[in-house]
């Protein structure tokens, strides 16, 4: 075997490797929180998704309203209790304006690690999503590392006047070693 082929071989190798462990699906009309999360047998709720996946899971959620408090949804509950700096994941929606996700007049969802830089080795993707009807920054990213937010539509906030209702926010507590590795890109915000 010639060192080409050997070289070849070998980056096949890391590139299948690399990527994430498990790959599941959300889909809230054909979905139900009993199935496996699988293509054929999507969970109903991003929330039950949230609750199930480990460390490094990829979560598709199929076009639709993702309403929080309505169908089981408790968006902002599973995403404190499950991703807080306890797992990096990617979440990818079928694309802004048919995958949404309303918080329903709620804050946001925030990543904050509260100085635990647990994920500066891991990676969290969101991207694919219109965000729509949150009365806080819908990320608050604090504190944290390596995270994408890519291709989404920011819609906010749902009450008039409120001038924290933006679509992400990036703060290090004065410390610019806590925050690094964030790229937000190809998003649209509007308020």
């Amino acid at each position: 075997m010639s060192k080409k082929t050997l070289l070849a071989a070998f980056f096949s190798l890391c590139l299948c490797s690399a990527g994430w462990s498990a790959t599941y699906y959300v889909d809230n009309v054909s979905g139900n929180d009993g199935n496996a999360g699988s293509s054929g047998s999507p969970w109903k709720t991003i929330s039950h998704a949230l609750d199930t996946i480990t460390d490094g899971d990829k979560v598709v959620v199929a076009a639709g309203t993702y309403t929080d408090r309505s169908g089981g949804e408790t968006l902002v509950e599973s995403f404190a209790a499950n991703y807080m700096g306890k797992k990096s994941l990617w979440l990818q929606g079928a694309g802004a304006g048919q995958t949404i996700i309303d918080l329903d007049g709620r804050g946001g969802l925030n990543i904050d690690l509260h100085n635990h830089l647990a994920l500066d080795s891991s990676l969290s993707t969101f991207e694919g999503f219109t965000f729509r009807n949150f009365t806080d920054e819908f990320f608050g990213l604090r504190k944290v590392a390596n995270v994408i937010i890519r291709n989404n539509y920011f819609i906010g906030p749902s009450t008039a006047g409120n001038a924290l209702g933006v679509g992400a926010e990036v703060y290090s507590g004065g410390d610019p070693k806590y925050c690094w590795n964030i790229t937000i890109t190809g998003n649209t915000f509007e308020s």
